[in-house]
């Protein structure tokens, strides 16, 4: 009578038979010889090692660097307080009837500026001709301009006459004298053409003046006649 073995005992005993020689391989392994401290050919003296260490060398602080923006607008507010300086002068010679045009070169010498930088130069050659209050010719020679083209009183009326048809408003008095001398007098003669009411411009007093128009004029006669 034969006996067949279940086959769930037979895939145990397959898995520990592998398993038992596997174990005997391992253990049968060479073990690996370490050399002893004796037999090594390096040494290592901890206080040797110390002496030959260099020292830490302090780190090289970076050299500052310039900073070009605040150079440039450092150099950009002298070069607007420069054209600003050549303005208000070419004013002033406006005024005092001296309206014939000067190079860049010729405002510098009668500003009795010498030292200013090429660069500088460069620029204002630039920016001067864009300025509002200036006029630049075929020469490269400026010119004051001023806000209204008023030389007189028969121009002034003119000029009011003109912004009151163009419905435009008034005048400043700061702006007349921009333009001539003395504008508050020049208004003053002029008090039946003109009409002067006081205002205040950016926290400043100031006058702004308006044509005089006679065809507004307004008679109201009395009801009770």
């Amino acid at each position: 009578m034969s006996y067949r073995m279940d086959p769930d005992l037979l895939r145990q005993r397959a898995a520990f038979q592998k398993h038992a020689a596997r174990t005997v391989s391992v253990q049968q392994r060479p073990q690996i010889q370490l050399p002893s401290p004796s037999a090594s050919h390096t040494t290592y003296n901890a206080e040797a090692a110390k002496k030959k260490k260099k020292p830490v060398q302090p780190t090289p602080k970076p050299v500052a660097e310039l900073d070009f923006r605040s150079a440039i607008s450092h150099s950009n507010a002298a070069n607007f307080g420069t054209m600003a300086k050549i303005v208000d002068y070419m004013k002033k010679r406006h005024l005092s009837q001296q309206q014939w045009p000067l190079s860049l070169q010729e405002i510098l010498d009668e500003l009795q500026v010498y030292d200013l930088p090429k660069r500088s130069e460069a620029w204002l050659k630039e920016a001067l001709p864009k300025n509002p209050r200036l006029t630049c010719d075929e020469e490269s020679k400026f010119c004051y301009k001023p806000p209204y083209k008023i030389k007189g009183k028969t121009s002034l009326v003119a000029v009011a006459k003109k912004h009151h048809q163009d419905v435009k408003g008034g005048i400043l008095l700061s702006e007349l004298n921009d333009c001539i001398p003395n504008g508050e007098k020049v208004l003053e003669a002029l008090a039946d053409q003109i009409i002067v009411v006081p205002t205040q411009v950016n926290k400043r007093k100031d006058k702004v003046f308006f044509y005089n128009d006679q065809e507004l004029d307004i008679h109201i006669e009395d009801g009770n006649d």
